[in-house]
């Protein structure tokens, strides 16, 4: 299956737009089909990457799900968002390729690599530079299930209740791992005075 070209993360708005090539695939359109794996593509292995740290390893698991899910295209039903669907699909394959399955409930989650790239437009200035590194070290130290969560919470646009069903816990631990996250970053980095709210926005830096 050929890769497509890179392309950003998908918006809410053509995520919603997409999900309407769902029922088309699930009908069998190949167009549609076509159409969906090079729109969710560069999203799921961005995300993959995050969780293993073998490129090739999470290729061929986005594209082992893209095959798989062709090929039990009739059994699949309706979904509220196809996004949302193969985030989690993709993620159960990876853990339970590299033996992590059992592991998904504690903080001794294969690591996962979310990085955050200081070359943006925000960086301006050597304080802002200093400042989102002193960020990236924070973020670096969390524990995995803490940078998962963040990730998909503020790169990925995704809500609570969406990062549960993505992460296979309960809503409220969603919260807790999201805001023991923030904390974390926040002690660490109010040692060089920068506040929570110029913490959020570096955190909509993209993802590199």
């Amino acid at each position: 299956m050929k890769e497509p070209e890179k392309a950003g993360f998908l918006t809410a708005a053509s995520d919603a737009a997409y999900d309407a090539l769902w029922e088309s695939f699930r009908q069998g359109d190949t167009e549609a089909f076509e159409d969906m794996f090079r729109q969710y593509y560069p999203v799921l292995l961005n995300y993959g990457m995050r969780i293993t740290r073998n490129e090739a390893e999470a290729k061929d698991c986005v594209q082992s799900l893209f095959l798989q899910i062709w090929e039990r295209r009739q059994f699949l039903g309706p979904t509220t968002s196809a996004r949302n669907y193969l985030l989690a699909s993709l993620r159960r394959s990876i853990l339970k390729k590299i033996g992590g399955i059992r592991q998904v409930y504690t903080e001794d989650f294969p690591d996962f690599q979310a990085e955050l790239s200081i070359e943006t437009k925000l960086i301006q200035s050597q304080v802002e530079a200093e400042n989102a590194r002193l960020l990236k070290e924070a973020f670096d130290k969390l524990p995995a299930r803490q940078k998962e969560a963040i990730f998909l919470r503020f790169y990925e646009d995704q809500d609570f209740d969406e990062i549960a069903r993505i992460m296979n816990i309960s809503t409220r631990a969603v919260y807790k791992l999201i805001y023991k996250g923030l904390d974390n970053l926040q002690s660490q980095l109010g040692k060089n005075n920068i506040d929570l709210a110029y913490l959020l926005v570096l955190l909509l830096i993209p993802v590199g």
